[in-house]
């Protein structure tokens, strides 16, 4: 059932739903990691995080039972996002405090597998960025690049934590390795606006390149 679902979610099957296929499966094992992350996938592409939230926490449960780290990853890492997100919506400052510090740990868990250590650490370094810890993001984002520096949207990163510490030269090479990855990269494009004139004229850069990027 969970590889039916999977193969009308690959090929985007417009007229048969997936979803019954993965309840089928989470029916037979309520447990089973790969339909768990499967339905909350999508769940919290539809901004269901409560509901994905539960799923992944069984996915999670099953991939760590008997291990002290997962061999896979990716439920814990999913897990993290959505508590991230959540945090974000959350009214109650103690609640959002809360989610993020169990988003921040779940990142750090993942980080030992090479699948996941990149964007969990560029993860982390966005959560210190919320902190207002500019060093600890500073050196998050460089843990990410050291683990692939072909992402523009790193370079953009790092680049806006440079601006914020006021190292302004650093902050422009860095927008230049991000331009020379992608030129059109809409946040680098703002971020160089911010650069340059204290983002007077970013919402105008973003609009000018998305323009830029719907002529490609």
């Amino acid at each position: 059932a969970y590889l039916t679902g999977l193969r009308l979610d690959q090929f985007h099957n417009g007229l048969i739903d997936p979803v019954p296929y993965y309840e089928q499966a989470l029916k037979l094992d309520p447990g089973y990691s790969a339909a768990n992350v499967a339905l909350a996938t999508r769940l919290a592409k539809n901004g269901e995080y409560a509901q994905a939230e539960k799923l992944l926490r069984a996915a999670t449960a099953r991939v760590t039972r008997n291990f002290t780290r997962a061999k896979d990853a990716e439920p814990e890492y999913l897990l993290a996002l959505v508590l991230e997100e959540q945090a974000r919506l959350e009214p109650d400052p103690s609640v959002r405090a809360a989610k993020l510090k169990e988003s921040e740990d779940l990142y750090w868990r993942v980080t030992w597998r090479s699948t996941h250590a990149r964007p969990a650490y560029a993860a982390l370094a966005r959560l210190a960025c919320l902190k207002g810890d500019l060093e600890e993001a500073l050196a998050r984002v460089d843990d990410a690049l050291d683990r692939g520096a072909k992402e523009a949207k790193l370079h953009v990163l790092k680049a806006y934590v440079l601006r914020r510490l006021a190292r302004y030269e650093e902050s422009s090479k860095a927008l230049r390795a991000a331009e020379a990855i992608d030129p059109l990269e809409s946040w680098g494009v703002v971020e160089r606006a911010f650069l340059e004139d204290d983002g007077l004229d970013a919402a105008a850069a973003a609009g000018e390149n998305r323009g830029l990027k719907a002529q490609q």
